[in-house]
């Protein structure tokens, strides 16, 4: 699960300018994140085809007019989706807040509206600054009132949307009032039961306080309503993490050292020095982030002034320096230029990734994104560079990064990009083994290359090893847009042109891709044996409305060939629609089930007709109700693989194929995981 801001800082707003940011509301952070202005596309609804709706650089978020935005937030909805959140002048004179829902194709789920669900209805201009997963589809929006005359914050309301975009029961659509009064830092975080930690300040140099609310905003597990006093100064610079056991830590900066204190419902825990613990040595280090380790342990990462480097050190969560880091925090990396803007996920052994960006010569504002991966015991883990992973292999990075693990102990990473003069967006996947992934382009795969700038890209998961990216566009300075889009575990920018459906018959293989954006115009066809080499076969046209297909004749029955498209993407070559095929020597009806099987992420469900008499596919739940059913007699004789993309908000579970052709019925059990 992505972390989102226990505590944001959001009394720096920028309301003159297009883009108003309240902070890095993706962490939870005290300092400030300025107002950054950045690029935009045309809004359009979803597409009705029922094929993937991902579409290059993003499914627009937003609608055409916003007249000035704020900074996105973006949550993993639990099933292969997302919700995102932000807040817009599209009324023409206030800020509100809105959110979005998108499952794993792309497409708006039940209840959600195109251009957003409101987050709160009042007369008064609001900004969000904390938004976080309910464990339930849903999400918790945290925001407070914004003055644009006098740039100052009061008032601190909580919203829960549910899985279907509607206020929970209780809260009111103007939301429930938390704090009155003056705001310096607010924030949260979800805990990860269904509620969530909350922290704020006010703006005269008091500290920082924390509370836990259930699902209905009110204080529980024993944490008071007016919060514990953290001792934290509302000014100090910093970040928490949850501690696996009801509390949470917090890292801040002194301006000479780094402190991590951990706090429980009472106050600081048992065991933990009353003034922190200090973890660096006496210098001017800046920019903590922690993290919880898999054994609850936390890591703190930090930029050493003196060297110019990330330092990292592990700390028990009995409140003690681990012993076998060394002391003072250990050097990342042994590479000699400058380092910025650590970033950590951590694996499932203890230990941890850590990214940066390495500051080139002789500006120090360009250069590339690099990854380590350091041991529960403080080492480099086996395999991995002294000097770390770089993403790149030119100097072209320019800030604004994000990473997230990619659930197999590796990270996913994203980052803008100048290299063709603008802001873009690019992502890349570092595995386990210190390597980048070779089925992703070498230097990123480009998620929005298009001319204007994109920035400020924010990940989550999908589930299956990929992530989705939120990200703003400001091509129309005047009305700046929110997008998000989906790239694929095996780097594949879902939708450029995504498969709809591949049958086989004896002596020919049928193959059909869909472009919704219509961004790919031709691609080349390439196959390969059962664990063999990819060669290119044809070439392929779209048609006027973005699909492409394909026969191969030249197939031998009994043999399994793999399939997919290569696409010329600026410099880089994409593929895209990669499917598995096996060719029968004769076709028999029947149903396959589902693949994979148990299957977590996309659904694709394999079954054989011996004509095109009507067919009928249908998903049964265990109680026997139908829960997705289409009509596949079209389809013609031969083995199918099918996209069922309707699925993606399915509940875990175990489930029922069944296939209906001229009176006969074959059934296969099927299940599917979260």
């Amino acid at each position: 699960m992505r972390r989102s801001p226990l505590v944001v800082a959001v009394c720096s707003l920028a309301l003159a300018a297009t883009v108003v940011s309240p902070a890095l509301a993706a962490r939870f952070r005290f300092g400030t994140r300025p107002a950054t202005a950045r690029p935009t596309p045309t809004w359009a609804p979803s597409s009705a085809l029922g094929v993937s709706d991902w579409i290059k650089c993003g499914v627009t978020l937003t609608p055409a007019t916003t007249n000035a935005a704020s900074f996105q937030l973006v949550f993993p909805d639990g099933a292969g989706g997302a919700v995102i959140g932000w807040s817009d002048e599209r009324g023409g004179s206030n800020f509100d807040g809105f959110a979005s829902r998108l499952d794993a194709a792309g497409n708006l789920v039940s209840g959600w509206s195109s251009g957003g669900n409101a987050v709160s209805v009042t007369d008064s201009s609001q900004v969000i600054a904390g938004a976080d997963t309910d464990n339930g589809g849903g999400g918790f929006f945290l925001y407070t009132d914004v003055d644009p005359q006098f740039l100052n914050t009061h008032d601190i309301y909580l919203q829960h949307l549910t899985s279907s975009g509607t206020p929970a029961s209780g809260y009111p659509a103007g939301g429930k009032t938390l704090i009155q009064g003056s705001v310096g830092t607010i924030g949260m975080s979800a805990d990860g039961s269904g509620g969530l930690y909350f922290g704020w300040s006010s703006p005269d140099g008091s500290n920082v306080r924390a509370t836990r609310l259930d699902a209905t905003g009110a204080a529980t597990g024993g944490w008071p309503a007016g919060g514990i006093d953290t001792g934290v100064p509302d000014a100090a610079n910093g970040e928490p993490a949850l501690d696996g056991a009801g509390g949470f830590y917090l890292a801040w900066s002194t301006a000479t050292t780094v402190v991590v204190q951990r706090y429980a419902s009472t106050g600081v825990a048992s065991g933990w020095p009353g003034g922190g613990l200090t973890v660096s040595t006496p210098g001017a280090e800046v920019n903590p982030k922690i993290i919880k380790l898999s054994n609850n342990d936390a890591l703190v990462a930090w930029i050493d002034p003196a060297t110019s480097h990330v330092f990292a050190q592990r700390i028990n969560a009995a409140g003690t320096v681990n012993g076998s880091w060394p002391a003072g925090g250990k050097q990342v990396s042994t590479g000699t230029a400058g380092e910025s803007d650590p970033e950590l996920v951590a694996d499932a052994a203890g230990g941890a990734l850590i990214m940066w960006q390495e500051l080139a010569p002789p500006i120090f504002v360009f250069g590339k994104p690099f990854v380590q991966r350091l041991t529960s015991t403080g080492g480099v883990s086996s395999g991995w560079p002294l000097a770390g992973v770089p993403l790149l292999s030119a100097d072209s990075e320019y800030g604004t990064s994000h990473l997230i693990s990619d659930g197999a102990n590796g990270a996913i990473a994203a980052w803008v990009d100048l290299r063709d003069g603008n802001a873009d967006i690019y992502m890349q996947r570092v595995l386990a083994g210190g390597t980048v992934d070779g089925a992703w382009p070498a230097d990123g795969a480009a998620v929005c290359a298009a001319a204007g700038d994109q920035a400020f890209p924010q990940l989550a998961t999908d589930g299956a090893n990929g992530a989705i990216v939120a990200l703003e566009d400001v091509t129309d300075q005047n009305n700046p847009q929110f997008r998000a889009a989906r790239v694929l575990a095996d780097g594949t920018v879902s939708a450029l042109a995504s498969l709809v459906d591949a049958s086989a018959e004896p002596g020919v293989v049928r193959l059909h891709w869909y472009s919704p954006d219509g961004s790919v115009s031709g691609a080349t066809v390439e196959r390969a044996e059962l664990g063999g080499e990819f060669v290119a076969i044809g070439e392929v046209l779209a048609d006027g409305a973005g699909h492409l297909r394909f026969e191969d004749s030249d197939v031998v029955a009994g043999t399994t060939y793999q399939y997919r498209l290569a696409v010329q993407d600026g410099a880089a070559t994409a593929y895209l629609g990669q499917v598995t095929v096996r060719v029968p020597a004769s076709v028999a009806f029947g149903i396959e089930g589902l693949r994979p099987n148990p299957a977590e992420g996309e659904v694709s469900v394999v079954f054989a007709l011996e004509s095109a008499a009507p067919a009928r596919l249908e998903l049964l739940d265990v109680a026997g109700r139908r829960v997705h059913a289409q009509e596949v007699g079209m389809l013609g004789p031969g083995q199918h693989v099918l996209k069922l993309e309707k699925t993606a908000s399915l509940p875990a579970g175990i489930y029922v194929l069944r296939l209906t052709q001229a009176g006969r019925v074959v059934v296969a059990r099927a299940a599917i995981v979260r």
